[in-house]
């Protein structure tokens, strides 16, 4: 934010030139001023100079000014409107479980309560079951023993009859590399029945696992539905982090896809999986003893769909999960209790009265890189913003 002040003194126009050098997102800047007539940014023309490594606008009145990333911008606007189709929202869920196999696992989870977790989840995903039947081909692994080969894998196809409005889920495993032991189903049996495959053995590759959920939402996802991941890990990474990794991410999150990370002990690599967490629009849960994932497991579900349980007219997966969002692109999260967060920081003001009504705005070809696709669209934002919903020291202004 940069305010610019003459003193009152009067002008016709000036320049501002600002060093961005430094930043790596200084070619998708672009420098705006709120109106609050208009009550929406309105953009200036601004020049990158890259042999001095700045960014110039000029302007003829005093006000404040922001830089905006519009790549950003457009990904987090993306990632809002997958969940909508029509304006309205999208009622089910394409639910991919990546799970921990690591041998790790053999003392964090001993009793491997980690898979009756999911299974109770499976066997509790929503339907609507006066929506018509319909065939769904599923790809689920099956343990086969040959007297030469010994224990091995093969990946039949099966067929099922199903409800056509449903929840699906589908089962990742990963150590050392990533596999997919169901594909999405609405199947609860023939899902339940892929989570037993998941053994405690090898390494902990956690971007093998994301790297195949993003691959099974493009093969197999449907765009009908929401996509959200949960990850669950007990360890470090033991492969080095890179920068495709991370581009990965933000790839994700431009499709629509949400992970949510639990990390199992203290010894769970949890600046990692806040940070997958944070660049999806997910949520991180730290998960003390394998006796507690149940209800971890049973948490991050519920806010995963759209209600509001603890009535304070804000929809918990936004308010919770996915963030809200403020004109500017700004995502605000609040309790990840959905009973009782109705004031999350308790200064006496609910969450909706800091972040006042949401309201739809159409998104506009300035706000977007040119040529952009969602110019046009309108997603739902906060632009009557008061005060943090997560601070009881900033409270709404008289």
């Amino acid at each position: 934010m940069i305010e610019f002040s003459t003193n009152g003194k009067t002008f016709a126009s000036g320049t501002l030139t600002f060093n961005v050098a430094g930043l790596s997102n200084k070619q998708n800047l672009a420098a705006a001023y709120y109106n609050e007539t208009t009550q929406r940014f309105e953009f200036l023309p601004a020049a990158y100079n890259a042999d001095q490594g700045t960014l110039s606008f000029t302007t003829t009145h005093n006000s404040k000014y922001v830089l905006i990333d519009k790549k950003s911008w457009e990904q987090t606007f993306r990632a809002h409107l997958s969940t909508v189709v029509d304006g309205t929202y999208k009622p089910y869920i394409d639910f991919a479980f990546i799970i921990d196999s690591s041998g790790s696992m053999r003392d964090t989870d001993p009793k491997n309560l980690r898979k009756t977790a999911v299974t109770s989840l499976v066997y509790g995903l929503k339907y609507d079951a006066a929506s018509p039947l319909k065939t769904e081909t599923v790809t689920v692994a099956k343990s086969v023993y040959e007297e030469e080969k010994g224990y091995y894998f093969e990946y039949p196809t099966v067929t099922n009859q199903v409800y056509s409005l449903s929840d699906r889920a589908a089962i990742i495993d990963f150590d050392t590399k990533a596999r997919t032991y169901a594909t999405f189903s609405a199947h609860s049996s023939t899902v339940t029945g892929a989570v037993y495959h998941i053994d405690s053995d090898g390494g902990t590759n956690i971007f093998a696992g994301v790297r195949e959920a993003v691959r099974l939402y493009d093969t197999y996802g449907d765009n009908g539905q929401r996509k959200i991941a949960l990850l669950l890990t007990d360890g470090q990474n033991n492969f080095a982090t890179t920068p495709d990794d991370l581009n990965m991410l933000k790839e994700a999150f431009e499709k629509g896809i949400t992970i949510i990370t639990m990390g199992l002990s203290k010894d769970a690599d949890i600046s990692l999986l806040k940070q997958i967490a944070e660049y999806t629009g997910g949520m991180y849960f730290q998960v003390q003893t394998a006796e507690d994932l149940e209800a971890y497991f049973k948490s991050a579900l519920e806010n995963s769909y759209h209600e509001d349980k603890d009535k304070d007219g804000l929809d918990d997966f936004y308010e919770k999960t996915a963030g809200m969002m403020l004109e500017n692109g700004m995502l605000i999260r609040t309790s990840t209790d959905p009973l009782t967060g109705k004031d999350t920081d308790g200064d006496g003001f609910t969450d909706l009265e800091e972040m006042g009504e949401p309201v739809d705005m159409v998104i506009t070809a300035d706000m977007m890189p040119e040529g952009n696709a969602l110019v046009g669209q309108t997603v739902k934002v906060f632009k009557n913003f008061k005060s943090l919903p997560t601070d009881k020291n900033d409270v709404p202004k008289p």
